[in-house]
């Protein structure tokens, strides 16, 4: 269980990290941790463009964990499934949006290492 609350801790401290960049990069942070049956969708968001954004982010500890590792067949499948219901919930049908991963490596004692990869996932199958 400890481990549970531990991991939570960090998924959020990286998801916060995460928005922050991308209000820094001059994106709009729409909703953060919609969760549907299908999956979950940390952040959504518009970039400088009007695209909508839905971002995975993924965090770790160790500078020797790439974070993109986790990102596995199944969890890519259920991020595509979370973006489709969101815009079918939002009536966004018409839309111009994208997956988008962003990877953060918190190391103690240095700043948070971030990896952004646009448009990381082949949805359109």
């Amino acid at each position: 269980m400890k481990s549970n609350s531990s991991t939570a801790r960090l998924g959020q401290q990286g998801e916060t990290i995460a928005a922050d960049y991308l209000v820094r990069m001059g994106y709009t942070i729409i909703t953060r941790n919609w969760r549907t049956r299908l999956g979950e969708i940390d952040i959504v968001a518009k970039d400088q463009n009007g695209e909508w954004v839905f971002v995975e982010v993924k965090t770790r500890r160790a500078a020797d964990a790439n974070p993109l590792e986790a990102l596995t067949p199944r969890k890519q499948k259920s991020l595509v499934r979370a973006a489709y219901d969101y815009i079918q919930k939002t009536q966004l049908t018409d839309a111009a949006w994208r997956i988008d991963v962003i990877a953060i490596v918190l190391i103690p004692g240095a700043s948070p290492q971030i990896e952004m990869v646009q448009d990381a996932l082949d949805w359109s199958n």
